[in-house]
């Protein structure tokens, strides 16, 4: 028995070679055109404008600009302000693990963290 769909999908490449524009594939026949640089979303902030921010401005813009930060929470090694610092437990339910605030810096924390089901 054949494929109902197989002549189908013949047709549709058959179509598509044919309408394929001669050179478009040819990298000499296009010009070269430089890509254009991406821009910065917001300029990056002064001494004085430093100096004006509150410790949680700081806090926000850090965690937006710092190629570390960012890095770490892509990677899980940080959720929101809390800095992960090692497994306390797990249980049938959730892991419990031990983190630190960036705000507040002296106070260690307890993170529950429930699984993905």
């Amino acid at each position: 028995m054949k494929d109902p769909q197989l002549p189908g999908s013949k047709a549709l490449n058959a179509w598509a070679k044919r309408h394929v524009k001669k050179g478009k594939k040819d990298p000499a026949a296009q010009p070269h055109q430089p890509k254009p640089e991406p821009r910065k979303l917001t300029p990056a902030l002064t001494s004085e404008q430093r100096a004006k921010q509150t410790p949680l401005e700081r806090l926000v813009y850090d965690t937006a600009h710092s190629e570390r930060i960012i890095n770490d929470i892509i990677l899980g090694r940080r959720i929101g302000f809390y800095e992960l610092r090692g497994e306390l437990g797990v249980g049938n339910f959730s892991q419990v693990k031990l983190a630190v605030h960036d705000l507040t810096k002296g106070t260690e924390n307890m993170l529950f963290l429930k699984p993905n089901d």
